[in-house]
């Protein structure tokens, strides 16, 4: 027993384990000397954290590591998984709408409205967010005069494509038709804007159909200013897009001829106002007046005399009819009839 305690514990504590033996203790100093042994271990074993602090030394490690995943999550690169086969056939039918795109045009040309608007609708369902087949279909409808339809495709086109002027021009058509211009004036301008902002010429047409808007709100003078544009621009063209116009637009560019002296090509505008609005006085009045001035006095007096008929407590048609009837039969009367 004495070798074991010599081979392993202190000086001192051999010493007390001597002493216990020789004291006849044998049993109390080999226990003495085995807690002298572990009183280190025991001390370092001892050093515990109290339990409640466990628990919160967890809780917070767990909740660094989702703090730690969410920032990764929300700040590291993110990878999107592409679908290839559904990028091919989206370009497929993309590349098929454009083809059936020209195809409608080619139909429209060939004044085969009918089936041109078949084919666009057929690209508008299966390529709704092709804004080029939204547009081609509302300007197929609007050809046809069934201007209430266009403007579902109208609408989707400009949904689709905010920033292009033909969207902005076309729903500004629709509205010019369907709503009496209201809303009209807003879109017109908006295309004009877009097309100035884009650094291209404004074609004729918007000039045109901004002046008409105004004029169905009665803003005689802002109209007249958008045909004084257009005429500035090319005045060839502008009559050219008077062939296909509707009686409101004639009866503009007629008067801006007439305030340029044109009055032969505009006594044209105003009997061909004249003749598609028989039901109305102001147009006969303008054919007449134009007429008049240069010696086409038969069609004068006919034209005055409709415009009579619808009429006939007027008393601008009555001094105007006098005057015709007067130069007529080349005798003066009292004052002197002019173009204003």
């Amino acid at each position: 027993m004495t070798e074991l305690v010599a081979a392993t514990g202190s000086v001192a504590a051999r010493r007390r384990a001597e002493r216990a033996l020789r004291l006849g203790g044998a049993r109390r100093g080999c226990l003495r000397m085995a807690r002298t042994r572990a009183t280190p271990t025991r001390q370092l074993m001892a050093r515990r954290f109290p339990r409640p602090v466990h628990f919160i030394l967890l809780a917070g490690l767990l909740v660094g590591i989702v703090g730690v995943l969410v920032i990764r999550r929300l700040a590291g690169p993110t990878r999107q998984i592409v679908d290839v086969a559904a990028l091919d056939r989206r370009e497929r039918v993309r590349r098929s709408s454009e083809q059936r795109v020209a195809e409608a045009l080619d139909l429209l040309d060939d004044q085969q409205v009918d089936r041109a608007i078949e084919l666009a609708r057929q690209v508008t369902k299966d390529d709704p967010d092709y804004a080029a087949g939204q547009l081609l279909l509302g300007r197929l409808l609007l050809a046809a005069g069934r201007s209430a339809e266009a403007e579902m495709p109208a609408a989707r086109a400009l949904e689709l494509d905010p920033d292009n002027p033909e969207a902005h021009f076309q729903m500004g058509y629709v509205h010019l038709l369907t709503r009496a211009g209201r809303g009209a004036v807003a879109e017109f301008k908006k295309a004009i804007e877009l097309v100035e902002n884009l650094g291209r010429p404004v074609p004729i047409s918007y000039h045109l159909s901004l002046a008409e808007a105004y004029a169905k709100q009665a803003q005689t003078d802002l109209a007249d200013r958008q045909v004084s544009r257009a005429l500035a621009i090319d005045r060839d063209e502008t009559l050219a897009l008077c062939e296909g116009a509707d009686w409101e637009t004639l009866m503009l560019v007629g008067r801006a001829l007439t305030r340029r002296g044109e009055h032969y090509k505009a006594s044209e505008l105003f009997i061909r106002a004249a003749r598609l609005r028989p039901a109305l006085a102001e147009p006969q009045y303008w054919a007449a007046r134009s007429c008049s001035v240069v010696g086409k006095h038969a069609e004068a007096l006919e034209f005055i005399d409709g415009a009579l008929q619808l009429d006939p407590v007027s008393e601008k048609y009555r001094s105007l009819k006098e005057q015709i009837e007067s130069e007529r039969r080349g005798l003066d009367l009292p004052g002197e009839f002019t173009l204003k």
